[in-house]
C-alpha cells in the first residue's frame, strides 16, 4: 500500500505535466530507471520540457535495450537518480501528472524512488490515458501507445524513448479529448455519481496481470523475453494462489518449464492460452444452440441492450428459466450483457463470469453465453413452446462430477482436514484448452499457513486420475493401491495395459451406482498412507490434548501426519494425561 500516492483525475484538464519512463524491466520492485522524462502543458500547449539519461547502478538487460534503445554506454557518464530527482520533482511541482499506464507503473516507480530517496511521497493525482482508450476505442486490436497514435496518425518513430513517448501521449489526450468529452476519462460509475470501485489489494495485483497478458498477446505472439518477465512477476506474487486465473497461468507457465527449455511452438500455445484469459468471454464463450430453459438455472452479468435487468429476468422466466442472483454449482448459463460493465474488476468479466471458469475448471458445466446469441434463442422459444418441447427429449449430459466433488468435500468436514484439501481437479492438454482428464487430488497447506496464503495446486498429491468417454469413465489407480483398496465394483470392466503397467485401469459407467463409493475408498486409503511434505517431529505443543482426546487435535490433520506421537495416538499407544496406558 503507498500512503500518500495520488488519485486518479476523470476529467480532461488543459493544464498538466506528461511523465515517460525507460527502465531497466518490467516490475516496480526490480525495474531501475534508465530515463525520465517529461513537459509542461499549459493550456493545451507544451511550455517546458524536462529529459535526463540516468546511470541505474547495474547493467541493462540486453531486453531492456531491445525496447529503448538505451546502451550501457549511453548511461556510462549520465547522474544517478539521487542526482537528478529533485530536478524532476521541481519541475512537475503538484501538477497533474498524465501518462501511459502509468497508474499501476511509473506512478507507482516514481513513487517508490522518492520514497527511498527522500523519505517522502509523491502525490501527485494522475490520468492514465490507456484506460480511457480502452473504455472509449474498445474496437482497436490491442490498446498500446503506438496503436493509439497510429489510429490518430501520428508520427511514431522515435518512438520508446521517454522524451517522444511523452509527445505522443500529449497529442493522443487532447485527440481522445476532441473526439469524446470529459467521458473518455471517467468511468460510468463515476458519472452516475458513485463514489467509484475500491478494491483490494489482491484484486489490483490480478488487474496487472490481466494488463500483462493483454500486452504480450497484443502483436500476436509471446516472446521468450515476456515469457521469462511474467514468470518472475508469478513468482513475485505467489501469494495469488488460488486466485483465478494465476493458478492457471502458473500451470502453463510450469509445463513450458518442465523439460528446461522453452520452444517457438510452446510460446505459440501460449498465445492461445493467455487469449483465453484476457477474454474468456470471447474465448470460451457458448454458441451451442439453447434448446429449452425448462428448469434451467441462469444468472446474468453486464449491461443488457435488451434493457434492464428486470426485463432480462421476465425474459428468462417467460421461457421457463430460473433466476440464480449468484453463480452456484447448478447454475446452468451466466449470460453476459452485450454492453459489458464498469464495475467488471479486470474489464472483459467481472465476478460471476471469474466463478464460472473456478467451477468449471474443478469439474461443472457452466456455459457461459453472449446476450446476442441468448436473447434471439430463448425469444425463439417463447414464441415456439413446440421447440422446447421437442428438445425436451434431447438427451442430458450426465453430471458425474458435482456427486464426486461433494463427496470430498463432505469427508474434509467429516475427516476434519483442512478446507480445500480434497476437490477435483480438471487438467488441459498443452494447449490449455482441451480437457484430457480428471484427477482427485489431495492438497496439504503449508502450517503455521502464512499471511494471505493460497492454494498452491502444483503441490497436490494425486488418488486417481479419471478419463471421460462418451457414457464410461476411465478411471485410473495405481497399482499397488488397486490391490490394497479391494472391494472392486461388480459392474466394472478391468484392463490392465501393457503400456501403462503403473496402473490398473478400472472402467465404469458415468451413472454407476458404485462410482462414487469406490472413488470415496480410494480417497481414504490414499489418506491413510499419505506422508507430509513437512519432516518428521516428535511431537507439537498439544500432546497433552490429544492423549485426553485419544486421537490427534492438530488443525491441520495432513501437517500432523508428519508427528511421531501421532502414530503412537493412532495405534493406540497414549503416553500423557489422564488416558496414559504406557508406561
Amino acid at each position: 500500500m503507498r500512503e500518500g500516492k495520488g488519485s486518479s483525475v476523470p476529467r480532461y484538464l488543459s493544464d498538466y505535466c506528461v511523465l515517460d519512463l525507460e527502465t531497466t524491466g518490467v516490475f516496480v520492485t526490480s525495474a531501475e530507471i534508465i530515463e525520465i522524462s517529461a513537459i509542461r502543458v499549459r493550456g493545451g500547449n507544451v511550455v517546458a520540457e524536462f529529459s535526463q539519461l540516468v546511470n541505474p547502478g547495474c547493467k541493462i538487460p540486453a531486453a531492456a535495450t531491445a525496447v529503448n534503445n538505451i546502451t550501457d554506454v549511453m548511461v556510462k557518464d549520465a547522474p544517478l537518480l539521487k542526482e537528478v530527482i529533485d530536478d524532476f520533482l521541481a519541475f512537475v511541482g503538484a501538477d497533474v501528472i498524465l501518462g501511459y499506464n502509468n497508474a499501476g507503473f511509473d506512478m507507482n516507480l516514481v513513487y517508490d524512488k522518492v520514497m527511498f530517496l527522500r523519505g517522502k511521497a509523491f502525490g501527485n493525482d494522475y490520468i492514465d490515458l490507456m484506460h480511457a482508450a480502452r473504455r472509449t476505442l474498445p474496437e482497436l486490436e490491442n490498446h498500446k501507445l503506438e496503436t493509439l497514435s497510429k489510429y490518430y496518425g501520428l508520427d511514431t518513430k522515435g518512438e520508446h524513448r521517454a522524451l517522444k513517448d511523452c509527445y505522443l501521449t500529449k497529442d493522443c489526450y487532447e485527440k481522445l479529448n476532441s473526439q469524446f468529452g470529459d467521458a473518455a476519462f471517467r468511468s460510468k460509475s463515476y458519472s452516475e455519481g458513485s463514489r467509484g470501485q475500491h478494491y483490494s489489494s489482491e484484486t489490483k495485483a490480478l488487474q496487472m496481470l490481466q494488463e500483462f497478458l493483454e500486452e504480450i498477446i497484443a502483436d500476436g505472439q509471446v516472446t521468450a523475453t515476456e515469457f521469462f518477465s511474467l514468470t518472475h512477476w508469478m513468482t513475485e506474487h505467489r501469494d495469488l494462489q488460488g486466485c483465478f486465473p494465476f493458478d492457471r497461468v502458473f500451470d502453463a507457465l510450469d509445463r513450458v518449464l518442465a523439460d528446461g527449455k522453452v520452444t517457438p511452438e510452446e510460446l505459440l500455445e501460449l498465445q492461445d492460452i493467455f487469449s483465453d484469459f484476457v477474454d474468456p468471454v470471447k474465448s470460451q464463450g457458448c454458441h451451442e444452440e439453447v434448446q429449452t430453459l425448462k428448469g434451467k438455472h441462469v444468472c446474468i452479468t453486464g449491461d443488457f441492450n435488451l434493457g434492464s435487468r428486470s426485463e432480462v429476468f421476465e425474459l428468462i422466466e417467460a421461457a421457463g428459466g430460473i433466476i440464480d442472483k449468484n453463480v452456484k454449482k447448478a447454475t446452468d448459463y451466466v449470460v453476459v450483457g452485450a454492453n459489458g460493465s464498469d464495475a467488471w474488476k479486470t474489464g472483459n468479466y467481472g465476478g460471476k463470469i471469474l466463478k464460472a471458469m473456478e467451477y468449471n475448471a474443478k469439474g461443472t458445466n457452466i456455459k457461459i453465453i453472449e446476450e446476442d446469441v441468448f436473447v434471439p434463442a430463448v425469444q425463439y422459444l417463447i414464441e415456439h413452446p413446440e421447440a422446447c418441447e421437442c428438445s425436451s427429449e434431447v438427451e442430458q449430459e450426465i453430471d458425474w462430477k458435482t456427486p464426486v466433488q461433494e463427496m470430498l468435500e463432505q469427508m474434509i468436514v467429516d475427516m476434519e482436514l483442512p478446507e480445500n484439501s480434497l476437490y477435483l481437479m480438471t487438467n488441459y492438454g498443452r494447449d490449455g484448452k482441451k480437457i484430457t482428464s480428471y484427477s482427485v487430488c489431495i492438497y496439504e497447506p503449508d502450517y503455521p499457513l502464512p499471511p494471505n496464503a493460497k492454494k498452491d495446486p502444483t503441490r497436490n498429491s494425486i488418488v486417481l486420475n479419471i478419463k471421460e468417454g462418451k457414457e464410461k469413465l476411465e478411471l485410473l489407480v495405481g497399482t499397488v493401491q488397486y490391490g490394497d483398496v479391494g472391494n472392486v465394483p461388480e459392474d466394472a470392466e478391468i484392463k490392465q495395459l501393457k503400456s501403462d503397467t503403473a496402473n490398473v485401469h478400472v472402467i465404469l459407467s458415468m451413472t454407476s451406482g458404485s462410482l462414487v463409493a469406490y472413488i470415496k475408498k480410494n480417497t481414504q486409503y490414499a489418506l491413510a498412507n499419505y506422508t507430509s511434505k513437512a519432516s518428521m517431529f516428535g511431537c507439537c505443543s498439544s500432546f497433552n490434548a490429544c492423549s485426553d482426546a485419544k486421537k490427534c487435535v492438530h488443525v491441520n490433520k495432513l501437517y500432523s501426519k508428519a508427528c511421531i506421537y501421532r502414530g503412537h495416538l493412532d495405534a493406540g499407544r497414549i503416553f500423557y494425561g489422564k488416558n496414559r496406558n504406557v508406561d
